[in-house]
């Protein structure tokens, strides 16, 4: 499987975790990111993959939630 990921090095690995279905491990680096990230620019793009990730998951309403916040 060849697939493009961009971003930081701790965001790709996060896309990388969701690209394999490792759900619960890429929601805790999200979340540990999300709680250091530095600008609104980085809590954007984490909360938009915490979206894919529960979209991802059949979690539509959390995803929504997360897709929304992204937007803020």
């Amino acid at each position: 499987m060849k697939v493009k990921i961009d971003g930081t090095e701790w965001h790709r690995i996060g896309q990388l975790m969701l690209n394999v279905d490792h759900f619960y491990q890429a929601e805790i680096l999200y979340n540990e990111l999300l709680s250091n990230a530095s600008s609104d620019s980085d809590r954007s793009y984490i909360y938009h993959m915490l979206g894919w990730l529960k979209d991802d998951q059949g979690q539509f309403k959390d995803a929504a939630s997360f897709y929304e916040q992204s937007l803020a």
